[in-house]
């Protein structure tokens, strides 16, 4: 019985060669074509992009809007904050342990503390979704980035 031995002829190796060039090739345009879906999304780059497509007038009014914003997310808090410490202290148990504090003023105590800034603020609503891209590629595909 005879027992065929594969030899690499220069056919074989050119066929070879060929298609591992072709492999890399393929590769390397795949990587090329997702680097936007790997490469993290700068905030700055956003706020520029976001910042170049509306007005002074624009900016000027989601400023203002953030002032607003700002102040009644403050208040919000503090009514939420006043309402808990009422909570607790009507409890009689927790009134008895902590009298002193529970007859002190919440706004004294200093337990009312600001939410965010305005300026904290306005980069929420400029940038809105954008700030949950986590790649160009979504910051692309939100209109973040040109």
């Amino acid at each position: 019985m005879h027992i065929n031995q594969h030899q690499l002829t220069p056919k074989t190796l050119k066929a070879f060669l060929v298609i591992t060039a072709a492999v890399l090739v393929v590769g390397a345009g795949i990587w090329i074509l997702t680097a936007d879906r790997r490469e993290p999304a700068s905030r700055a780059e956003m706020r520029a992009h976001m910042l170049d497509q509306i007005t002074d007038g624009e900016i000027l009014g989601l400023y203002e809007k953030s002032v607003i914003e700002s102040a009644a997310r403050t208040a919000q808090r503090a009514e939420s904050q006043v309402a808990a410490w009422d909570e607790r202290c009507s409890d009689v148990a927790y009134q008895a342990r902590n009298n002193t504090a529970c007859k002190a003023s919440t706004l004294g105590l200093g337990l009312i503390m600001p939410s965010a800034s305005a300026e904290a603020v306005f980069e929420e609503l400029l940038l809105g979704p954008c700030l949950y891209a986590s790649s160009k590629h979504d910051a692309k595909s939100m209109g973040c980035l040109p």
